[in-house]
């Protein structure tokens, strides 16, 4: 897990680092040979010590993304359990009881459940407002269309 511990190290040793470099810019002329080597060892030493703390942090970053995936589909995998398909519509099944219905070309495109509408002023006709599809149902009755 990414602590902000990993992410502080880091932080730290980039501006120790920093400070380092800016004491060796600034300092040149009054540092000695043996000083100056020192200050350059700390310098690398520090930047070494950020490059493994973000090389750190990177691993773990990826190795959560691999996880998110891995749930991600399995949430997947658990909404698709709990579905039927009745055309045109994906219906909900929790409990024994059907739920919907929801908008076939929003879930086959993008696995979003999307609740389709009817706006009651035609019976059989259902609208998603995601997509903007229309379906009609079997109770549609083309005499009936306004």
């Amino acid at each position: 897990m990414v602590d902000m511990s990993m992410v502080s190290a880091a932080l730290t040793s980039i501006k120790t680092a920093a400070d380092v470099a800016k004491l060796i810019k600034d300092g040149e002329k009054q540092l000695d040979q043996a000083e100056f080597r020192l200050k350059l060892a700390d310098l690398i030493g520090n930047l070494a010590d950020a490059r493994i703390e973000i090389a750190s942090i990177t691993e773990l970053l990826a190795a959560k993304d691999t996880e998110i995936r891995r749930l991600q589909a399995q949430l997947e995998l658990k909404v698709k359990d709990n579905l039927i398909w009745e055309e045109p519509f994906y219906w909900k099944i929790t409990d024994g009881q059907r739920d919907g219905p929801f908008c076939q070309q929003c879930f086959d495109a993008s696995n979003k459940l999307i609740r389709c509408v009817n706006k009651g002023y035609q019976q059989g006709v259902w609208h998603c407002h995601t997509c903007k599809s229309v379906v009609t149902d079997d109770s549609y009755n083309e005499e009936w269309a306004v």
